[in-house]
């Protein structure tokens, strides 16, 4: 580290504003654990409102930058389709954090629920339904982006939704004929209502422009994120993002993420249920799949036939997942616009 450098940290602040709440809540019950932590419910103690409370080590000074710019993301942000971040602070040497309690699951394990029959086919969702989360997602990654942030690790575990229910309305509406058509569209319109979306994990995030580390999931980056890029210009932008959100509503629609190692073909058709023998696989073998996996998202366009949701969802899909980069979407808020009038009679 040289000279400049030092001076520079001398003026850094040292961590997000500490706002200590753990004292208003009580009965604090167990949510989940994993390796960076615990989450809890909890109450508030006078208004009696659940929250969500995170206990972190954040062992690490990585591990310290992710939660960090998670904080400063999600500290400042307060719209619908975005989890809520309300308070941090440090304690016994650790991490707190208070969110919202959404009562909601992520597409990825509504997506293994929807695939545990083994004759379940999709699609999984009614188009309605279907139109209900990619808007809503949208709308949450375009106030990202007004905000200078880019997420850069959409997929479908950073996106939960609620009032989803599997194939609801595909055999319901079918059993459902002799009601008649307007009933069935009311019922329809109703559930649809009653979805919400949120986008979470901003671990990653970086502002557009900085020239920072940036991770993700290899089978829902873009190309340019992939081929390490720099930020800006042709490079990593809000078109990367785009893609991951494109990559991750192909899932939803088809099953299938847009492109797949050979691993998986080979295997069934739920690539899921092999996701562990495939991380058991050596290293090596492991980026062998993952270097050709890459290669065909420079080389050739996904199979968008097998979107069951006409063709105007397909050509928005495939304007999300182009390659090269200047034939995707630019600019989140142009997506959104097409989204709008996809759902505007909804």
């Amino acid at each position: 580290m040289g000279l400049l450098d030092k001076v520079a940290g001398l003026f850094r602040p040292a961590g997000p504003s500490e706002t200590p709440f753990l004292q208003e809540y009580d009965n604090l019950q167990q949510l989940g654990a994993g390796s960076s932590g615990v989450i809890y419910t909890a109450q508030h103690r006078q208004s009696r409102d659940t929250r969500v409370i995170k206990k972190m080590k954040c062992a690490t000074p990585e591990a310290r930058r992710r939660l960090h710019r998670e904080l400063e993301v999600c500290l400042g942000i307060n719209h619908e389709n975005i989890i809520r971040y309300l308070g941090y602070q440090q304690k016994d040497g650790s991490h707190w954090v208070l969110a919202e309690y959404f009562r909601g699951s992520t597409l990825r394990q509504f997506l293994r629920e929807a695939l545990a029959n083994p004759k379940a086919r999709p699609p999984f969702l009614t188009g309605r339904d279907f139109l209900v989360v990619f808007l809503q997602a949208v709308r949450g990654l375009q106030h990202v982006h007004s905000r200078g942030f880019l997420h850069l690790d959409i997929k479908p575990e950073n996106i939960m939704a609620s009032g989803l229910s599997k194939s609801a309305g595909i055999s319901g509406e079918r059993v459902a004929l002799q009601k008649g058509t307007e009933v069935i569209r009311l019922e329809s319109a109703e559930r649809a209502r009653a979805i919400k979306v949120k986008i979470l994990d901003f671990g990653v995030s970086i502002r557009e422009g900085e020239q920072a580390p940036v991770g993700g999931s290899i089978f829902y980056l873009s190309p340019e994120v992939a081929d390490g890029k720099k930020v800006g210009g042709e490079g990593i932008s809000q078109r990367s993002d785009i893609y991951s959100l494109g990559a991750t509503m192909y899932e939803l629609a088809t099953g299938d993420p847009p492109y797949l190692p050979e691993f998986f073909a080979k295997k069934g058709k739920n690539w899921t249920l092999f996701w562990k023998e495939y991380e058991a696989l050596p290293k090596l073998t492991r980026s062998a799949y993952e270097k050709e996996m890459l290669e065909s998202r420079r080389s050739k366009e996904p199979d968008f036939g097998r979107i069951p949701y006409g063709e105007a969802v397909r050509q928005i899909l495939k304007k999300c997942l182009e390659y090269p980069i200047a034939r995707r979407y630019a600019q989140t808020y142009t997506l959104l616009k097409d989204a709008e009038v996809l759902c505007e009679n909804l």
